[in-house]
C-alpha cells in the first residue's frame, strides 16, 4: 500500500485564515469548534499519558505548533492532539517492528503492539472510515510476516530521524 493516511479530522489553520473566513459575517464567527495550541497539546498530553512508547522512543517535547512559520497563532480542531499521539505512539511502535537489530522476539511483540491502533482515537474516530481497511490490510500482512506494507506507511506518515 502506499497510500497516506487519510484523517477525516485533523483541521489545523492559522488565526488568520479563520479570520478571514468569517470576516465577512455578522455577528459571532460560526464554525466548528476550535482549540489554541495549549489545548490541544493538553488533549496529546492526556492521551500520550495512556500509551507507552517503544522502547528507545520518547515523546517530543513540543509536540503541538504554537505558531504558524509566519508567527500566527494556530487553532486546532478538537481531538486533533488526542489523534496526534495516536500517530505518534503507532509510529514508535512500526519503527521497532521494523528495527533489523531488533530480535524476532521484540518484534513480535511490537506487532502485537500496533494491534491496538484499533482502539485509539485515531482509529476510532480522526481516520477516515474508508481509510480504515487499508491501514487493517497494512496490519494483517504485518502480522503475516510481510513487512512492506509496514515499511511504506512508516515512511510515508512518521516523521524521520531529520525532521521531515
Amino acid at each position: 500500500m502506499s497510500a497516506r493516511r487519510i484523517w477525516s479530522g485533523g483541521l489545523v489553520v492559522s488565526l488568520a485564515g479563520v479570520l478571514a473566513l468569517t470576516a465577512c459575517s455578522a455577528g459571532e464567527p460560526q464554525g466548528p469548534p476550535t482549540l489554541t495550541a495549549a489545548e490541544a497539546t493538553q488533549e496529546y498530553l492526556t492521551e500520550a499519558g495512556q500509551l507507552t512508547l517503544a522502547p528507545d522512543s520518547s515523546w517530543p517535547s513540543q509536540p503541538i505548533a504554537g505558531t504558524a512559520e509566519d508567527g500566527i497563532p494556530m487553532i486546532y480542531e478538537p481531538g486533533f492532539g488526542r489523534q496526534a499521539a495516536d500517530s505518534f505512539w503507532f509510529c514508535s511502535w512500526s519503527g521497532r517492528a521494523l528495527d533489523v537489530a531488533v530480535t524476532e522476539s521484540d518484534r513480535q511483540a511490537a506487532i502485537a503492539e500496533l494491534d491496538k491502533i484499533r482502539t485509539t482515537y485515531f482509529y476510532t474516530k480522526a481516520l477516515a472510515p474508508e481509510s480504515r481497511p487499508i491501514l487493517d490490510k497494512v496490519l494483517d500482512s504485518t502480522r503475516l510476516g510481510d513487512l512492506t506494507p509496514l515499511r511504506n506507511d512508516h515512511e510515508m506518515n512518521c516523521p524521520h530521524e531529520d525532521g521531515t
